[in-house]
């Protein structure tokens, strides 16, 4: 039997991960090298999988109580404008998340970050997202909406199928890259050859 799209499970965020709110800092976030805590904002989930935690703002600030600390395996969104995910594979405690991201964090073992993460990057994914946007010119989604968007869940082989397809995608995306930057720097330096003479 074929296994099809309307066989596979489908489970709501709230029943696959805990959503927690990013921290609202009281201030504009101040850059200081000798920090003590990392930022994770929306400018920091890219096109690739994972957050870079070496990209990361780092600020001196005293954190209280909160839950937005991030974990490894925690996945992260954008509240608002474009609503990208990424998931943070690292080792670091001192890593907060700003009030402009969502973190994602999985308790149901049926799902991998990285696969969610693929997901709700996906068309079908973003497709979801999009029915539960609110606000003006700069859509925000809510907790609570967030929380309700539903996630197709396949078995967890393929699901790192999915998963081995989209890193090979990125790295094959790299090689083009730096092929099409070394032809246009080849290209550039032929015409710059034949100008100057």
């Amino acid at each position: 039997m074929q296994y099809t799209v309307s066989m596979q499970d489908k489970k709501n965020i709230k029943f696959i991960t805990k959503v927690l709110a990013g921290y609202t800092f009281r201030t504009a976030l101040k850059s200081e090298e000798s920090g003590n805590i990392l930022v994770v904002q929306t400018k920091d989930i890219s096109d690739d999988l994972y957050i870079d935690d070496k990209q990361l703002v780092k600020i001196n600030h005293q954190i209280f109580k909160t839950n937005a600390l991030i974990k490894e395996g925690d996945v992260i969104i954008s509240v608002r404008g474009k609503f990208r995910a990424g998931v943070y594979k690292g080792s670091l405690k001192n890593i907060i998340a700003s009030s402009s991201v969502y973190i994602l964090r999985p308790f149901e073992e049926k799902v991998t970050p990285e696969y969610l993460v693929i997901y709700l990057n996906s068309t079908a994914g973003q497709k979801e997202i999009n029915k539960f946007l609110t606000g003006g010119a700069i859509k925000i989604i809510l907790r609570k909406d967030l929380e309700n968007i539903n996630v197709v869940i396949p078995e967890i082989r393929e699901q790192q199928v999915i998963v081995n397809l989209y890193k090979n995608k990125i790295a094959l995306q790299s090689k083009l890259d730096t092929k099409k930057i070394l032809i246009n720097n080849i290209a550039e330096s032929a015409i710059s050859k034949i100008l100057n003479k």
